[in-house]
């Protein structure tokens, strides 16, 4: 798995590929060879990050900002 990843990844980064996307695409693809199932996956890593609670914070922290932006809290002038 780990050279279909690595290949993937070289070819896409010698194609100009943004390494975001590089990153992904070449995951995916070693995903797709070793027959995992893609959303199995990712169902699994979302819940896993659920359950460490400092992730937590992101989601609500960028609620609280927009919420200020939304009530006129967080205009600076």
């Amino acid at each position: 798995m780990s050279w279909v990843l690595v290949i993937t990844f070289v070819v896409l980064l010698i194609l100009h590929v943004p390494v975001v996307y590089c990153m992904l695409l070449s995951s995916l693809a070693a995903l797709l060879y070793e027959g995992e199932l893609i959303q199995m996956v990712g169902a699994e890593v979302s819940r896993a990050m659920f359950r460490i609670y400092p992730f937590l914070a992101v989601p609500f922290f960028v609620l609280a900002g927009d919420l200020m932006n939304s009530g006129g809290l967080s205009c600076w002038f």
